[in-house]
């Protein structure tokens, strides 16, 4: 098996919510939303160039995979949005749904890390919009 097929495992199979492995060391989280990534990329783990599976992945996640700098992603359910951001910044990626966009856990609307980046583009803009979010909302949400 290899790292792409073993994290599309935990992910999928193990109820992991994220996995990461640079071939060597596997990262999990069983966490919803991108809480697990936000803290990853502040923590300094140095994660570039591994492989990541990821059950939600949304342009918000999707742009802290790009500031991560990871070199492929697995996503069981993926937005068109998130799609292009991975593979226009050249990373990899395979999933098993692509959908138009994340609903929030109510089922009432939008996502609200997707909805506090609408319309941002650059990477940097994206992530100060998504930290300001996360300290909005309480620590599981």
């Amino acid at each position: 098996m290899n790292v792409t097929d073993k994290l599309r495992s935990l992910v999928e199979t193990d109820g992991y919510t994220l996995a990461l492995s640079d071939g060597a060391e596997i990262i999990t989280d069983s966490r919803r939303g991108i809480r697990p990534l936000m803290e990853l990329l502040d923590g300094g783990k140095n994660v570039r160039g591994w492989q990541a599976a990821d059950k939600i992945v949304g342009r918000a996640a999707a742009a802290l995979y790009i500031r991560l700098g990871v070199a492929g992603v697995y996503a069981s359910v993926i937005t068109k949005d998130a799609l292009a951001a991975l593979r226009d910044n050249c990373i990899t990626v395979g999933y098993g749904v692509l959908t138009e966009r994340i609903i929030n856990r109510q089922g009432t609307g939008m996502c609200p890390m997707e909805e506090a980046i609408h319309g941002v583009t650059d990477t940097d803009e994206c992530i100060q919009a998504l930290r300001a979010k996360l300290d909005e909302l309480p620590m599981n949400g």
